[in-house]
């Protein structure tokens, strides 16, 4: 059965777009495209900010275990699913987060689903100067679920 991306997701939004306030001795992150890899999130060189910064982008995330990041500006396409949360985290415009609907799909089958496709979404991306992957064409991007899933 073929669904778009938004039907089995609460929510696909993007990071801030915008600056925070930032806090060299803070435990909140402010978390860019360069922090994501395939096994997660680097926090080793991300950007700390003021608790007040991590609250107000916070609101637009709500980071939780099984969301998926993509990265979708700049480097495109870098994926992974969220296993733990270990610091207050929130993002930048250029990491879209995908929540999925656990009772109308695994997020480790759309997780690897996603990356096993992850040339189709790159080729979706669009831009002179820098590419982006639009959150229009992340929502509508269609995925196959078998019908025991």
């Amino acid at each position: 059965m073929i669904k778009k991306l938004y039907e089995i997701t609460s929510n696909i939004t993007d990071g801030k777009h915008g600056d925070c306030e930032p806090d060299k001795n803070s435990k909140c992150y402010f978390i860019s495209a360069k922090d994501i890899n395939e096994f997660g999130i680097n926090y080793t060189n991300a950007r700390t900010i003021t608790m007040d910064s991590y609250y107000e982008s916070h609101k637009r995330t709500k980071l939780s275990v099984n969301d998926i990041l993509i990265t979708n500006s700049g480097t495109i396409g870098k994926i992974c699913i969220i296993n733990k949360i270990p610091f207050n985290t929130t993002f930048q415009k250029s990491v879209a987060i995908i929540k999925p609907k656990t009772e109308e799909i695994i997020p480790q089958y759309l997780f690897y689903y996603l990356l096993s496709n992850k040339n189709k979404l790159i080729n979706l991306a669009n831009g002179s100067t820098q590419k982006n992957l639009l959150l229009k064409d992340i929502r509508n991007f269609e995925i196959d679920i078998p019908n025991h899933i």
